[in-house]
């Protein structure tokens, strides 16, 4: 419970790289499951769109709060290559695919995450950007 004169605060994404990413790389996988549309809807319906600053914003002034501030804090994740950072995803991959039914298409995430990230950054280095929101808020005395 926020006392009076308390802060709240929290974060949520704005932007996603390596969610985006891997509905990128699962998109060409014909046999994978279509979980995106799903997945935002249930979000959206749940959760309402914090994303989106305007609906943060509203939402919480609709709960009584003050000086608001939202901000952005960009951050990017960089890897040797494409193959580099496919690894490195490995964890994530791995828990997202966890309950296809078709593990070989799972595993093929690995290789379509390579072939994505060579499509726009070609050999070279690789880097996947993210937009975290860090939201603060004061409940008035």
């Amino acid at each position: 419970m926020l006392q009076p004169g308390g802060t709240l605060g929290f974060t949520t994404w704005d932007i996603c790289g390596p969610r985006n990413l891997l509905q990128n790389a699962q998109a060409l996988i014909p046999e994978a499951p279509n979980t995106r549309t799903i997945e935002i809807n249930a979000m959206q319906m749940a959760n309402g769109y914090w994303h989106d600053r305007q609906f943060m914003r509203q939402t919480l002034e609709s709960l009584g709060l003050t000086d608001i501030k939202i901000e952005g804090f960009n951050h990017r994740k960089e890897a040797a290559s494409a193959r580099d950072c496919a690894y490195a995803m490995r964890s994530v991959t791995r828990f997202s695919t966890r309950m296809w039914p078709d593990q070989d298409a799972a595993w093929r995430m690995f290789e379509k995450i390579e072939e994505v990230l060579k499509g726009e950054y070609g050999d070279g280095k690789v880097g996947i950007w993210s937009v975290a929101l860090i939201v603060t808020a004061k409940k008035p005395e």
